[in-house]
């Protein structure tokens, strides 16, 4: 009789468990589930001239606070899609090489960017869903810069930027994140950006520079890494 009893119990315990494990799958599955998401980090940039920040020890400048909205959709557990909406300020410099004077000229502007992200849950991908997730995703994107303005008072003698300005953009990443049973998540997330090369307002080359010399990387770059809050709806 005992035996019985304990085999019963033991059964029963199995299937208590296997329940929970069910639940504890489902409870993390977003398939066809929409999610809204903030984050806020640092962001560092490396444009033209971004050295000149090295040479003079400022290059703490180069760090700005980047603020980030998503909105996400989740097709299946393993692939979604989201729309980012960026907003941050920046700090660049203009030509120090090729002037005379070699005076560092930094400027800071303000940008809003935009990606469409495909986002790939790899531990949806191998069907262990839990409270944790690690996801990679690429997007595209449009990158949007005004609002600039000199910090310093002696301008520089022949280069100029422009003030407003739309760049194409790409970017890839990694996302880390732990969900609750309530819905509701914390991430870390990391990723590098390339932008058209006339992001900050300047795009080096024979027309906006005097005579021969460097013309700058062909895009520009901006990496970020931050903290976010999710919520599944």
């Amino acid at each position: 009789m005992k035996r019985v009893v304990l085999i019963g119990a033991l059964i029963s315990s199995a299937l208590v468990a296997a329940a929970q494990s069910d639940g504890y799958r489902e409870s993390y599955d977003y398939s066809k589930k929409w999610n809204i998401s903030f984050q806020v980090g640092p962001s560092y940039q490396i444009y033209e001239n971004y050295f000149a920040y090295y040479n003079h020890r400022q290059g703490a400048d180069l760090f700005n606070i980047q603020k980030t909205l998503n909105i996400g959709y989740d097709f299946t557990k393993s692939f979604g899609t989201r729309l980012s909406i960026n907003y941050g300020d920046n700090s660049a410099a203009y030509n120090i090489e090729e002037t005379a004077d070699k005076i560092f000229r930094p400027y800071s502007f303000r940008s809003v960017d935009f990606f469409l992200d495909a986002i790939l849950n790899i531990s949806g991908l191998e069907d262990d869903l839990g409270p944790f997730s690690t996801k990679v995703f690429g997007g595209v994107g449009l990158g949007t810069s005004s609002g600039f303005k000199d910090d310093t008072d002696n301008p520089h003698p022949w280069q100029e930027y422009v003030t407003s300005n739309r760049a194409l953009a790409f970017r890839v990443g990694v996302i880390l994140e732990y969900d609750l049973p309530s819905d509701a998540g914390l991430f870390f997330e990391i990723n590098g950006a390339g932008l058209s090369d006339n992001y900050n307002g300047l795009e080096p080359g024979e027309y906006n520079h005097w005579g021969e010399g460097y013309a700058g990387f062909p895009l520009d770059l901006k990496f970020f890494a931050g903290f976010g809050f999710i919520y599944h709806l």
